[in-house]
């Protein structure tokens, strides 16, 4: 059983503020006890949550103590476990504080929350909930996970509140991930008077989950999903935690019609997608863990106010499938300009920037800059075989450090296709890679966008562990770029880019041990 109570879903959002009745807050004109009964009858110890309805200002309590508060209209809200038998009863109260104030809130009004699909999914199958309770538009909300049969909620018809649940049915021991339900739902207006729904599965949409092998570090992972419907109620990312599954795997998952966003999650990178709107009946593929893990940050830009250059070291290892991911490594970045070091500086980077090299640069001029990373995380094995194992980035660039502008560069992302679960082509084939030509829009609109076009693209592979590059065939069709890469008998494909735009500045992407061979 694991049960969260968060603010805007994870206390390190916003930190608690616990009032204690021996240091009254200043304006505080009366005071609040809370009591909370358990199914028993018997006065548990629980940490409610209490929301000033006026101010939204949130306090952390503990129950069974009176602790001075403002005088006016707040919510308590607060989930109720029974150790005994593994039940979570969610319940909230709308209290008006003035003198001595005292609420119940009493486990034993509980009712029970069903929620089931039309055609159950078969045997082995088990059933866990992911519930929320909250108040829409404030920083208030109050989480739980229980199993089926193990969750109730105390009815209150305030519309101050929210209630909202995602259901799922998964088959943790079986041999291999088969199918997962997800179902999503919300009662928009107070706490439901019992809940006993039922989903007709031809309402789900049908998603083709495929998660590869051989540039992760681990050899399972998770694939989570988080409901992004309802941007401004309790719905809106809660979400449905999987189980770890041994790479690589397909996994049939059907949900509920609207916006969710799916993430991969291991011990030492995670990625997700951009929201996605799925229809009902309909059928989608989602995949992770595609080949060529290389650079996928933002682009340099020179800030004008400060003549300074800012560059991205923590996304050296992007997995191309997807709309954002994290690998952690070791970074070392080097500023020059006409042969001459300016700056120099080493990151160990766990994907989580943004980053920290923002050196001073001299003047308007021609500059170079590298980044050269590798796999690395602290106290973590990495395989010896593992793809993606190292990439760099070297750029040749004219800025102007008195202008906030994006260097004009593009640079490369490998998608390798035609290959298999575990990111291998068939010997003496040939791999076609699509170059995605990157130049992603600055985050801050006061740095000005570069409108230089692509001149030419050049592409190497290695076959030898890097040793010797020679060039391979490039296609060019409209806005369309693809490399042809023969391949031999056996071993590791490292691969090489160089983007020339119209006004002269290049970058140089290279993955090694981008996929393999046999």
């Amino acid at each position: 059983m694991r049960r969260v109570s968060a603010i805007l879903g994870a206390t390190a959002v916003l930190a608690p503020l616990v009032l204690s009745s021996a240091t009254p807050a200043s304006a505080a004109s009366g005071s609040l006890t809370i009591t909370t009964l358990g199914r028993d009858g018997k006065a548990v110890a629980t940490n409610p949550q209490v929301v000033n309805l006026s101010t939204h200002e949130p306090y952390w309590l503990t129950s069974g103590k009176a602790y001075s508060l403002p005088a006016g209209r707040y919510a308590v809200m607060v989930d109720v476990w029974n150790y005994k038998d593994n039940t979570d009863t969610l319940g909230a109260a709308i209290v008006t504080v003035a003198g001595r104030t005292k609420t119940t809130i009493d486990a034993r009004q509980g009712r029970g929350v069903k929620v089931s699909l039309d055609h159950s999914p078969g045997a082995g199958f088990e059933q866990r909930y992911d519930v929320r309770l909250c108040l829409p538009g404030s920083a208030g909300s109050v989480d739980a996970w229980a199993e089926a049969g193990h969750l109730y909620v105390i009815p209150n018809s305030s519309s101050a509140l929210q209630f909202a649940y995602v259901s799922s049915w998964n088959r943790p021991g079986a041999k291999g991930p088969g199918e997962r339900y997800i179902v999503a739902g919300l009662n928009k207006r107070g706490l439901p008077k019992g809940l006993a729904a039922v989903v007709r599965r031809s309402s789900l949409a049908n998603l083709r989950v495929q998660a590869r092998s051989g540039p992760t570090v681990d050899t399972q992972n998770t694939v989570d999903f988080a409901t992004t419907s309802g941007h401004d109620t309790c719905q809106y990312d809660l979400i449905d935690f999987g189980d770890p599954y041994t790479l690589p795997y397909n996994l049939t998952v059907h949900v509920s019609a609207g916006s969710w966003q799916t993430a991969e999650r291991s011990t030492a990178n995670y990625s997700y997608n951009a929201p996605r709107t799925f229809a009902a009946g309909a059928s989608y593929d989602v995949l992770f863990n595609r080949s060529a893990w290389g650079p996928g940050g933002q682009l340099p830009f020179t800030w004008g106010s400060g003549r300074r250059l800012y560059v991205d070291p923590d996304a050296m290892f992007f997995d191309p499938s997807v709309t954002y991911s994290a690998a952690p490594g070791r970074t070392t970045v080097v500023l020059s300009k006409g042969g001459r070091t300016i700056s120099r500086k080493s990151f160990t980077t766990y994907g989580n920037g943004p980053g920290t090299f923002n050196p001073v640069i001299p003047g308007a001029g021609w500059y170079s800059l590298s980044l050269t990373a590798k796999r690395y995380q602290p106290g973590v094995h990495f395989p010896a075989g593992m793809l993606s194992s190292a990439s760099t980035l070297s750029m040749h660039f004219y800025a102007n450090p008195a202008k906030s502008t994006q260097i004009p560069l593009y640079y490369t992302q490998f998608v390798p296709t035609q290959l298999s679960a575990a990111n291998r082509a068939t010997p003496g084939s040939t791999t076609s890679v699509n170059l995605r030509l990157y130049r992603p829009k600055p985050l801050d609109h006061l740095v000005g966008y570069p409108s230089d076009a692509v001149r030419s693209v050049k592409v190497w592979a290695s076959f030898d562990g890097a040793k010797t590059w020679h060039t391979v065939k490039v296609k060019h069709s409209g806005s369309s770029w693809t490399a042809l890469v023969p391949n031999g008998h056996s071993g590791p494909i490292s691969l090489r880019s160089t983007v020339l735009d119209t006004h002269g500045d290049s970058a140089t992407t290279t993955v090694y041990r981008a996929y393999l061979v046999g």
